[in-house]
């Protein structure tokens, strides 16, 4: 086995939290490494098109000139930073292995990178940021029916605009934000189906004037939604996408306050392309790997874990920072990773508690306004009940394992089967590449109907290694 790299504070995700700490903690004279599987450093919401791509137009400049201030701050000589590296393992170290008892938490790394295989961290970030919360619909797993994060993946990172006709759907901001992107740099866009009332959209948009440059934002993407004159269905949900060798068309429907489809509303809608958005949701997987305690959120369907004033897990130096806290945006994930890169400088001396606390409590203080918007688009986000009416018997719930609605159902229905490990067991759900990415939540939200809200949040899932699927050779790389 090899000696792992021995590393003061290790960070995992180079996005808005990751990027504050690294930069804070550097300032203060600590050795900060950062690792990340894209190829450039930014995460999903500073993620840029590589120079050598002409693109049309500037994707948010807004969020193109913070970023740039942050990779002018953190080309550091205290920062080292490896792109293109996927972290596929957390694990213990060995007590026998601890030279003293503040080694003993220390967290072994293993990645995908030929140069650091293994890496022992002796404070870690982990700043995953977050994934879409997946909503399944009748004719989901057919081609074109992708999610509308990886739409624009493809058009920041690749400058790929998507051919054809697109609908957009779902609800919350990112459906006009990626609508405006995609109009803008030429993509026909032909219609947006949002869930969400037009009066509540009214309602939302009037408490931001508490944050006017977030309303303004969106007023912008308004306007350009409005003068590429496609349509807004408000009050609507697709609930069937038909095609064989890809998506044709797709089926929408007006649905109530519950997202209960209407009797007699239903329209078709010719498409080559639907990019589906219903918010996101943290990403807990590294979290889970490094044995971290978490909460199951009951309005978001999805684990989140614990953590105290200044970021730290219930691991002993092991920290959370960014949207894999909550949802709350880049603004509030740049607050949190600031904290965490003073509260680690502290514990490895090179800052006093006084002048520590002094600047969390600043921090925080600055936390507080965010936490309003982090509560408003939990609002936005907030699952509803009617989705069940959408679903067919026959709809496929787990992807990798092909395992339908109906399935599943006979086997929560029994008490004694009804619970996350004993579907796994059975149905093998969740053990599929994506290692429950995709249908665990909506499971989740399926086991709400047959068991208490106290027993719903006692369920949890397990990770296993390799995190992500890997090439045999890399597990040989590292035994060597």
């Amino acid at each position: 086995m090899k000696k792992p790299l021995e590393k003061d504070f290790v960070i995992i995700g180079s996005g808005p939290a990751g990027l504050n700490a690294a930069i804070i903690a550097a300032n203060l004279g600590v050795q900060v490494t950062i690792i990340d599987e894209n190829p450039q450093i930014g995460g999903q919401i500073f993620r840029q098109t590589p120079p050598e791509i002409y693109r049309k137009k500037h994707l948010d400049k807004q969020s193109e000139d913070t970023f740039e201030k942050l990779n002018q701050s953190i080309i550091h000589n205290n920062i080292k930073i490896y792109s293109s590296s996927t972290v596929w393992g957390i694990f213990e170290k060995e007590e026998s292995q601890a030279q003293n008892n503040s080694e003993i938490n220390s967290k072994i790394i293993a990645t995908d990178n030929r140069e650091i295989p293994l890496i022992e961290a002796r404070n870690l970030l982990i700043a995953s940021g977050a994934y879409e919360m997946p909503v399944i619909f009748p004719g989901w797993t057919i081609p074109g029916v992708i999610t509308l994060g990886s739409m624009q993946i493809l058009l920041k990172s690749q400058g790929v605009i998507p051919e054809g006709r697109i609908i957009i759907a779902g609800t919350g901001p990112f459906l006009y934000l990626s609508a405006s992107q995609l109009i803008e740099n030429g993509a026909n866009v032909i219609g947006i189906v949002e869930a969400s009332s037009m009066l509540d959209w009214y309602a939302w948009g009037m408490q931001l004037l508490r944050f006017p440059s977030i309303m303004l934002k969106g007023i912008k993407c308004l306007r350009k939604i409005k003068k590429a004159g496609i349509p807004i269905y408000f009050g609507h949900m697709v609930v069937d996408a038909k095609g064989k060798d890809k998506i044709r068309e797709v089926t929408i429907s007006q649905v109530d306050s519950q997202w209960c489809p209407k009797r007699h509303t239903k329209k078709t809608l010719q498409t080559d392309l639907i990019g589906v958005n219903f918010g996101f949701m943290p990403s807990s997987y590294l979290t889970h790997l490094s044995g971290c305690q978490h909460n199951f959120d009951l309005e978001q369907f999805c684990w989140i874990s614990q953590f105290n004033n200044v970021y730290k897990t219930s691991e002993k130096n092991v920290f959370v920072a960014g949207d894999n806290t909550g949802i709350g945006g880049d603004k509030m994930a740049s607050i949190e990773g600031k904290i965490v890169g003073i509260e680690v400088s502290r514990l490895l001396g090179k800052l006093t508690k006084e002048k520590a606390n002094l600047s969390h409590k600043q921090l925080l203080k600055d936390l507080k306004s965010y936490n309003w918007y982090k509560k408003h688009l939990n609002k936005i986000y907030k699952f509803k009940s009617g989705f069940f009416n959408i679903l067919t018997e026959e709809t496929i719930i787990c992807r990798c394992e092909e395992v339908d609605y109906k399935t599943i159902k006979e086997i929560l229905k029994d008490p004694s089967t009804g619970n996350l490990k004993s579907l796994k067991n059975i149905l093998r759900t969740g053990m599929g590449r994506c290692q429950g990415r995709f249908c665990y939540p909506t499971i989740m939200k399926i086991l709400s109907r047959y068991i208490s809200t106290k027993e719903l949040q006692k369920e949890d899932f397990t990770v296993r290694v390799p995190l992500k699927p890997l090439p045999l050779k890399k597990f040989i790389e590292v035994s060597q």
